[in-house]
């Protein structure tokens, strides 16, 4: 019997999606200029919370988010163009809220990935390549109060785990609270790459 060692990570994961309809065009804008008008629904809200109004697809994908506040909080700006961190050279309608950043995927128009939300995991890692890291990379296909199915991948790196060396994960993988706890925990917490328990948390904030 193989002994297991124990490994605890922490994360922020904002990566979401909603059912938004409409019709798509072939690619993501190379400009500003390009980037199309919102598809609809048509709609806006303020909250008076932050002084700020959601509007369209991100207003239908905070009503359609169970526990909204909790998930994405309010709006913290008007909606607006901006290039992507993540896919440099590409520009989508943005709006940010408390806890996550939405974008419009007009290339994803007609389909339940229209509203998305920024991979931030990209990012957070980025220049720490060598560190231990958890990195992100996919979309949840439902969520809800205590639990979410998350569709792919989990990267890990761990300096005493694999030797050393990224460990990935691909999807589907269930993320669920129990308890009073404060946290998602991936459900899957054998490491593929080494005879460990990985225990990947993912906290809202």
């Amino acid at each position: 019997m193989r002994k297991r060692k124990l490994a605890s990570f922490a994360m922020l994961l904002v990566v979401l999606t909603g059912i938004v309809l409409g019709t798509g065009t072939s690619r993501a804008a190379d400009t500003p200029e390009q980037v199309p008008p919102p598809l609809p629904p048509y709609g806006s809200q303020r909250f008076n919370e932050t002084g700020h109004t959601a509007y369209n697809g991100f207003l239908q994908f905070w009503k359609n988010t169970p526990n909204a506040l909790f998930v994405l909080g309010f709006p913290i700006s008007q909606p607006f163009i901006e290039e992507s961190f993540t896919e440099p050279g590409k520009f989508y309608r943005v709006q940010y809220f408390e806890r996550a950043v939405l974008e419009e995927h007009p290339e994803n128009g007609g389909t339940q990935y229209y509203i998305l939300g920024r991979l931030m995991g990209n990012q957070i890692i980025k220049g720490r390549e060598n560190e231990d890291f958890v990195k992100v990379d996919g979309i949840i296909t439902s969520i809800d109060a205590k639990q979410f199915s998350f569709d792919g991948t989990v990267t890990m790196q761990v300096s005493h785990i694999n030797g050393g060396k990224p460990c990935e994960r691909k999807g589907p993988l269930n993320f669920r609270i129990t308890g009073k706890r404060k946290y998602w925990r991936m459900q899957q917490i054998d490491n593929p790459c080494d005879a460990v328990a990985d225990y990947v948390d993912i906290y809202f904030r």
